[in-house]
């Protein structure tokens, strides 16, 4: 993640995400306020911040009188997020060419190497931990952080689980992430957000396939 000072709000509310992304918290899952200040090393009332934050950008829901769990996947909308998320991290990718630093790169190829390993042994849990980072990455080099917290919300709402269900899935990511870092190398803004479009698009492609094949349950 870019080098800048975050609260223990942000702490938490990324850390969640992760998780999330990642696999490791799946959907209708229960979230331990305590045991997340224990992990983090923080006290409640960022947890609890944190996690209204969530439950507002859709990544969590709220249950009165039982307490907050993580949102079930919903497939309806799927079409306009793709597109507004083309347009929004289509922008992200054009404003980070222009801010891009050789630490900045060196990192972003290290994610995209980890995620390369991780999705051959079929670690799905590491491979999108390593993606979501990545993005995370370009976004916040791009210093937007109106269209990163709406990006965060398009986010919420998508299902993660193509990857380990659609053969070539991740090859072709590891690709489409080296065509986007090789455009931020060069400091093009204009390939950059080509680079990351199309990535979005084979990924919805991909999706698409999954659930005309019935390879993911709605």
């Amino acid at each position: 993640m870019a080098d800048i000072m975050i609260t223990k709000e942000e702490l938490v509310s990324r850390h969640v995400r992760q998780l999330i992304v990642s696999g490791q918290l799946k959907p209708g899952t229960r979230i331990r306020q305590q045991q997340l200040a224990d992990e983090l090393g923080v006290s409640p009332t960022p947890v609890r911040e944190a996690l209204r934050s969530l439950v507002s950008e859709g990544w969590l829901i709220a249950i009165a009188h039982v307490g907050v769990s993580v949102a079930e996947v919903n497939y309806e909308g799927l079409e306009e997020i793709f597109s507004v998320r083309q347009m929004l991290e289509g922008y992200l990718a054009e404003e980070a060419a222009r801010h891009m630093t050789p630490e900045i790169l060196a990192r972003l190829r290290k994610l995209n190497q980890e995620f390369e390993r991780a999705s051959k042994k079929r670690k799905f849990i590491e491979a999108r931990r390593a993606n979501y980072e990545l993005h995370l990455l370009i976004w916040e080099t791009a210093g937007c952080p109106v269209t990163l917290g709406i990006v965060n919300r398009l986010w919420a709402k998508f299902p993660w689980n193509t990857l380990g269900a659609v053969p070539g899935r991740g090859e072709r990511t590891v690709d489409e992430h080296g065509d986007l870092i090789d455009a931020l190398a060069d400091e093009d803004p204009a390939r950059a957000a080509k680079a990351l479009i199309a990535h979005i698009q084979s990924g919805r492609a991909d999706l698409e396939r999954a659930l005309r094949e019935q390879i993911l349950p709605r």
